[in-house]
């Protein structure tokens, strides 16, 4: 085989390959680009409302709920406990959408239950949601933490992309939960 020739099929396998890989990247290059955008604008939201549901401390419902709209179980939330030393958080498994005697049906790829999994929750869900328990040490940088998981798994798992879609339900906020939230000079959302 003449040196120019391989030379020439080396140049065009390789160009061939380099076009394949960034066309496989690309797509989730701008995949974690929108979600930091979904998880950025809405996180000032979520971080207000635990801080408004932390200001009660001796109430009952101190949880904070963010749900896709029209999509029945897709949410995810969390309830402040021990004295706002810890919080329960849960992910929709569907298990309370089922009637007693009927089955659950599994509405979940393994690739997003894989995703809950790496998060830390508990994959036991023969009578209960995803569970993880996060210990809170530092209210401002765990309610920021928190904040970045609800919103991370509404978006990877429950497909989530615009605040538009998501409803806000915490008892102890009031109306702050369905209004319109500036945070640092962002848009209000």
């Amino acid at each position: 085989m003449p040196k120019a020739f391989a030379e020439r099929t080396y140049l065009i396998t390789a160009t061939i390959l380099v076009g394949w890989l960034m066309t496989a990247i690309a797509p989730s290059a701008a995949f974690a680009d929108r979600r930091s955008d979904f998880i950025a604008a809405n996180r000032c939201k979520v971080e207000r409302l635990l801080h408004l549901i932390h200001g009660h401390p001796e109430e009952q419902n101190r949880f904070l709920v963010v749900s896709v709209r029209g999509k029945g179980q897709a949410y995810v939330q969390c309830l402040l406990t021990n004295r706002d030393t810890r919080m329960l958080c849960e992910a929709s498994s569907g298990y309370f959408a089922v009637l007693p005697g009927q089955s659950r049906p599994s509405e979940m790829s393994m690739s997003k239950v894989a995703a809950l999994d790496a998060a830390g929750f508990d994959m036991d869900t023969s009578d209960r949601n995803y569970q993880r328990v996060l210990s809170i040490r530092n209210i401002d940088a765990d309610f920021a933490s928190a904040a970045d998981l609800m919103l991370s798994l509404i978006h990877d798992i429950f497909d989530a992309r615009s605040i538009g879609e998501l409803r806000f339900t915490a008892p102890l906020a009031g109306n702050a939960a369905n209004v319109p939230m500036r945070c640092n000079g962002a848009p209000a959302n």
